[in-house]
């Protein structure tokens, strides 16, 4: 349609990212479960430690390191295949920068107008 939509692109922003923090906690504590992870136990309300095996320790840095690295590499790959610099993303700016100022324009040409007509009203 040519409209600016910054409103959809929240909501699709929020599509995204509550699903994207859910499936990272299930990662992360399905992780924890695969190495033996043992859960504090609960006495009066009060959680109490438990020792950890050394495969529960290296499933916990495991989560917590080397797979958000993993994954961070991999995005950063798929990155190549997004260009942010070149000629072609020049073009797409310059398009969207002239659309704004032809957006800009008519709605100071309608502004003006609207303002003719309440003088005529008065």
């Amino acid at each position: 349609t040519g409209k600016r939509r910054e409103a959809i692109y929240g909501g699709v922003n929020a599509i995204v990212t509550k699903p994207a923090i859910s499936i990272a906690n299930w990662m992360f504590l399905g992780f924890l479960t695969i190495f033996g992870f043992v859960d504090p136990i609960m006495e009066n309300g009060i959680p109490i430690k438990q020792p950890q095996s050394e495969l529960a320790i290296i499933g916990i840095l495991v989560a917590f390191c080397i797979l958000p690295a993993i994954l961070i590499g991999i995005s950063a790959f798929t990155l190549h295949w997004y260009p942010l610099d070149g000629p072609e993303w020049l073009k797409k700016k310059k398009y969207i920068m002239e659309l704004h100022e032809q957006k800009e324009r008519e709605y100071l040409q309608k502004l003006s107008e609207e303002q003719k007509l309440k003088k005529r009203a008065i």
